[in-house]
């Protein structure tokens, strides 16, 4: 409870109110998980503690976006108490699914609710198309969501923006198009989806295309074909003829056959990217009368009937479903009243008003549901699908086949007393280990030699060609922390992560100790498995997850709770050194070398089969061992070639050794067996401590 007392008190001495006993009362009132409480200072002036609570679905498609919204949820608070006319109002802790703030003034619960929700419908139309503005609890940015190659299955969650939201989307969409069709249109591509840029330059083309045929087409089929589109633009005046024939080098229309066309997509270095962007300057012109002109449907009919039929008024409320301010409940749920209404699939508590579809429910959509009969059918709630909007317009998205899904993520959650300098030294530190660390090779001795002091500068230099922004301390304290025989698994598991996705580092809520969200990539596909295969082995094992924490931990240079898989409570803010991976704590301190030596084993001896992924392989060796601790020693020792006899070769080896050295035990027939007994006597210690 210190860390409460100490940030209470700071608020109240910056508003130059009494401390004693009044920072040791909310303190307490916040531990006890007080929902309004209020006291009269000496002077006559009311002190309130006002807690918002919004819940949270842990459903991996739309947790990260729920934990998003529930942050423009909370800073609302403070919007909307200003509006009452009270200045004084500061946040002062928070997790996941609660904030605390403390208010200053005479506060009257009625008004606030009612200008709560007036600041909701002021902000959702920049909440879905917005660029990033953390002060309001805006994540992500709109560019990000618009960098898809391909648009014949819905590329872009469309479904849940309110209808009267399409003119600032085309206006969105427009600017977009304008930057990519530019002298630097690789280059901005490259920035937006994190691609070097030989590979951003020939998709741009397509990108183009993509997000003008989906956007602007009149029926599905000019959505499904580039080239459709063009012709049918062509022939109704939407595009000039002139300068799209120009831009794909023909003269006349007829002459902009399919073949041709494919032809010059398949080599973009040959397409006329000036021509092309004089013709989207005129169409962007066209709109922007439309707009003016309130004739909006007709350059855009097939979005505007995807779009939600409510207003954005009507989803302002909507997304503050279940949500509690004090004693009063902002929007309550909508009740299942017909056989033809469904609950959502993801909350199961509001009514499912959003159809179906990849881009918002991810990998399994498509799949039957028990609640309905039919295989399509409107599936998700107003604020689930939110959630899930936000994931993609914060990560952008991927394709799993011919469906795209948002992208997947890593979430981790630190409680810390962290400025805002040191989140963006954080985050570069971040970057650098996720762009260099599977590119370095070296092993520990030789990057204790690297950071021989005589070294530093000159390694330094090396790696700030490419990273201006890095001081020498930063690269070399980012070194330093491969440095250690327990960061090799977590260099490895860095490695695998998908490298079009940016590490990020958010602040949620305000105040002194703050909650952050580390958001890292998911794992690349490799070979035979799903798109979800590496990533399901790692978030259900615990000695991997302890890895990543572990490197983070050394990057924060801070003991502050760590929380994967796990969701954060105001409780926890106090613990120092733990690591809760599933919900359980566990002191990491105590089981670092332990979990590292079984995972050093693993990794070790694991031997990679082709077609399958070394990692997942050996994270799920790791987790067999500490599950099983003898009995799976002893199988590795019989599927292991320690034995002279052996054959290497031999099909039945399944596992690798971990010595050539044979003079030692010479006499014995097998391999120097320091490294297994030592293993076996921490694997025998664990066995004890779970027995006990």
């Amino acid at each position: 409870m210190t860390m409460l007392v100490t940030s209470s008190a700071e608020i109240l001495t910056a508003w130059e109110l009494p401390t004693d006993p009044y920072a040791t009362q909310i303190a307490e009132q916040i531990t006890a998980s007080t929902i309004q409480w209020q006291t009269t200072l000496p002077d006559g002036s009311h002190l309130h503690l006002l807690k918002i609570y919004a819940p949270v679905v842990q459903r991996e498609e739309l947790f990260l976006g729920n934990v998003l919204l529930n942050d423009f949820l909370f800073k609302a608070v403070r919007a909307a108490v200003s509006e009452c006319g009270i200045s004084r109002c500061a946040q002062v802790a928070n997790d996941l699914e609660s904030a605390y703030f403390i208010v200053h003034g005479q506060l009257d619960m009625n008004r606030l609710q009612q200008a709560y929700r007036g600041i909701l419908q002021a902000q959702i139309g920049e909440l879905y198309l917005g660029d990033e503005d953390s002060e309001r609890g805006i994540h992500g940015h709109v560019k990000t969501m618009l960098t898809f190659y391909k648009a014949n299955i819905e590329p872009f969650p469309i479904f849940i923006i309110p209808h009267d939201l399409l003119p600032l989307l085309l206006r969105r969409v427009l600017d977009w198009l304008l930057e990519l069709s530019s002298e630097n249109g690789v280059r901005v591509l490259a920035n937006v989806s994190h691609l070097p840029d030989h590979v951003a330059a020939p998709r741009r083309i397509n990108v183009i295309l993509a997000v003008l045929s989906f956007f602007f087409s009149r029926d599905g089929r000019e959505m499904q074909s580039f080239h459709y589109f063009l012709i049918e633009a062509i022939k109704d005046k939407r595009l000039p003829e002139h300068l799209v024939c120009q831009s794909f080098g023909v003269d006349k229309i007829e002459e902009l056959t399919k073949q041709h066309f494919n032809k010059m997509k398949a080599s973009p270095e040959t397409v006329n990217f000036q021509a092309l962007a004089q013709a989207i300057a005129i169409w962007s012109g066209k709109v922007q009368s439309a707009i003016e002109e309130q004739r909006v449907e007709e350059v855009a009919p097939w979005m505007m009937s995807k779009m939600l039929p409510e207003s954005a008024e009507q989803v302002a409320q909507r997304i503050a479903t279940g949500v509690q301010l004090g004693f009063q409940t902002i929007q309550s749920n909508r009740s299942v009243n017909s056989v033809k209404e469904i609950a959502c699939r993801f909350c199961g508590s509001d009514l499912a008003v959003i159809q179906e579809c990849h881009i918002i429910g991810g990998v399994n959509s498509g799949k039957w549901l028990n609640q309905s009969m039919r295989k399509t059918s409107n599936r998700f709630c107003v604020r689930c699908a939110t959630a899930s909007y936000l994931v993609t317009k914060r990560l952008s998205l991927q394709f799993d086949g011919i469906f795209p899904i948002p992208k997947f993520y890593n979430t981790i959650f630190h409680y810390g007393h962290h400025s805002d300098a040191d989140l963006q030294t954080i985050q570069r530190q971040i970057d650098f280990l996720l762009t260099y660390a599977p590119k370095t090779k070296f092993g520990i001795e030789e990057l204790e030699v690297m950071l021989d002091d005589v070294k530093q500068s000159e390694i330094a230099r090396q790696f700030q060609e490419e990273l201006p922004t890095m001081s020498q301390a930063e690269i070399v304290g980012a070194l330093s922390r491969l440095a250690h025989p327990l960061r090799e698994p977590a260099r490895e598991v860095i490695a695998e992560m998908q490298n079009d996705v940016r590490a990020e580092v958010l602040a949620l809520g305000q105040g002194r100790n703050r909650l952050f969200v580390f958001i890292m990539p998911q794992f690349q596909v490799r070979g035979k498995e799903s798109v979800d295969f590496i990533q399901k082995r790692f978030s259900s094992s615990r000695l991997a997850a302890f890895t990543l924490l572990a490197l983070l931990r050394s990057v924060c240079n801070c003991d502050g709770s760590y929380h994967y898989q796990s969701l954060p409570q105001l409780s926890d803010e106090q613990q120092e050194g733990v690591f809760y991976v599933g919900n359980r704590p566990i002191q990491a301190d105590a089981h670092l070398e332990k979990y590292g030596a079984i995972v050093n084993f693993a990794r070790r001896v694991t031997r990679y089969r082709k077609g399958h992924s070394l990692l997942g392989d050996w994270i799920l060796l790791a987790e067999r061992l500490l599950n099983e601790p003898l009995g799976i020693f002893s199988d590795i020792l019989k599927a292991s070639p320690i034995r002279s006899r052996d054959d290497f070769d031999d099909r039945q080896m399944r596992y690798n050794r971990l010595s050539n050295d044979w003079a030692e035990a010479k006499g014995l027939g097998v391999v120097d067996s320091q490294e297994y007994i030592a293993l076996y006597k921490t694997l025998h210690d664990i066995a004890k401590e779970s027995s006990t």
